[in-house]
């Protein structure tokens, strides 16, 4: 859902809504059927419809059905898939059936290995002068990062590639995917001299 200083669109759902903030004044439409409706009535139809699209109602669509690997990855990885993630900036960062973009494969990583919460906000518009205000709904459990795209970041930062050079950042990830079980960060950080 975008939302505007004084507006607020839905048309995850398969309608358009608008509020003006400082009126009240509201319309929804739908494109197929023509629906018209104000106040209440909209904000009900808003509350309903964002609820029903993070709810998992609205259908997603299939990343590519048919399409080669990379382009199938690449769609699941832009839906936060962490998996995803990895995989398609592991193939980014050695230019595996890709062009090689060292900075993209480091936005990956990084993706893939943040923490993300089972929790989504929507934005419920206040009725009858009251204020709007922000609802948090659980989508699903809490997802951990990947601690092999930790790791991976991690030597980038040391190496330079698709990000700034920052070897206290790089050792910082390094440590902590070694410390989450990386067997890998263990046995870089033992080549490198440094400890847990």
């Amino acid at each position: 859902m975008l939302i505007k200083k004084h507006t607020c669109w839905a048309s995850r759902t398969g309608f358009d809504a608008y509020r003006n903030e400082k009126t009240g004044a509201g319309t929804a439409s739908d494109d197929t059927q023509g629906l018209r409706c104000s106040g209440p009535v909209l904000a009900g139809l808003m509350t309903v419809g964002a609820l029903l699209a993070v709810s998992g109602c609205v259908a997603p669509r299939d990343c590519f059905a048919g399409a080669p690997e990379i382009q199938a990855l690449e769609c699941q990885a832009s839906r936060g898939d962490k998996a995803a993630q990895l995989a398609f900036a592991e193939r980014l960062e050695a230019g595996d059936g890709v062009a090689a973009d060292p900075a993209r494969a480091a936005r990956l990583y990084r993706q893939a290995a943040a923490s993300t919460s089972g929790s989504r906000f929507i934005y419920v518009p206040g009725v009858d002068k009251k204020p709007g205000y922000v609802l948090p709904v659980r989508s699903g459990p809490d997802r951990p990062g990947l601690v092999e795209a930790q790791y991976r970041l991690g030597l980038m930062y040391l190496e330079g590639r698709g990000v700034g050079a920052d070897r206290n950042r790089g050792l910082s990830l390094i440590r902590r995917a070694a410390k989450a079980g990386s067997a890998q960060a263990k046995a870089e950080l033992e080549a490198m001299g440094e400890g847990l």
